[in-house]
């Protein structure tokens, strides 16, 4: 596929974009991490899209994933390990957290790293079993290794990176969603329960849960084939006819 070609005019926009970006890279970087964020644990303004900065966020990141090398962590959280920083992740400094439930009261312990969450979650998981990392700005999709392989009741919990089983919202709410059906796989509007993981309290309303619960099906292609044919699942697909 040929590149389109941009106009004079778009050059001296990203010419002049590129000019800014520099300008607010200029800004000088504090001594710590720590000194990038307010009070309040948000970015300060200075910072943001301050390249410089996501990069230096980025490697405290990374170190503290060297010190967890040896620990033993479920799926989900090796999957985060792996993977980079989101925009809404840098810009939070407490990104990750530790809940527990004890006696029917939910605890927490926020962390700046994933590094450190995991190391207090090996020890109070020795005391309380329910113990949990949490995921607190970003939502992570189910592993390829376990899509379509959770048993019946459990769903996959984007923000406790493991299977849960979900609870019925305590009032009682409904929304509207783009589902897909099961048999046919074909998406349809429907009206569906509100559902709330007992831990977290996530809601199956986040649009990372209703991509990784959805029915998966696997596909084969003939070596050449352009398009695909659309069946029913479990049926061979219906024989083009000739003109």
């Amino acid at each position: 596929m040929a590149r389109r070609r941009r106009s004079p005019t778009e050059m001296e926009k990203l010419g002049e974009l590129e000019a800014l970006r520099k300008i607010r890279d200029s800004y000088p970087l504090p001594r710590t991490v720590g000194e990038l964020f307010q009070k309040s644990g948000s970015l300060k303004s200075e910072y943001v899209e301050h390249r410089p900065a996501e990069r230096a966020i980025e490697r405290y990141h990374k170190r503290s994933h060297e010190r967890v090398v040896e620990y033993e962590v479920t799926l989900g959280v090796r999957q985060a390990l792996k993977l980079p920083l989101l925009h809404n992740q840098l810009v939070h400094r407490e990104r990750w957290a530790v809940y527990w439930i004890h006696k029917r009261k939910r605890y927490k312990k926020l962390f700046t790293s994933l590094g450190a969450a995991i190391i207090f979650h090996s020890e109070v998981v020795q005391l309380v079993r329910n113990a949990t990392i949490i995921s607190r700005s970003r939502g992570y999709h189910i592993p390829p290794f376990l899509r379509g392989k959770l048993p019946k009741g459990w769903v996959w919990c984007p923000h406790c990176m493991k299977p849960r089983r979900y609870k019925r919202h305590p009032l009682g709410d409904t929304f509207y969603t783009i589902k897909k059906d099961p048999n046919t796989c074909v998406r349809k509007e429907r009206q569906v329960a509100l559902l709330i993981c007992p831990m977290c309290q996530s809601t199956s309303r986040d649009h990372v849960y209703r991509a990784s619960n959805q029915p998966w099906e696997i596909r084969k292609f003939r070596r050449g084939a352009t398009r695909a044919k659309r069946g029913i699942k479990g049926q061979p697909y219906p024989k083009r006819r000739r003109r």
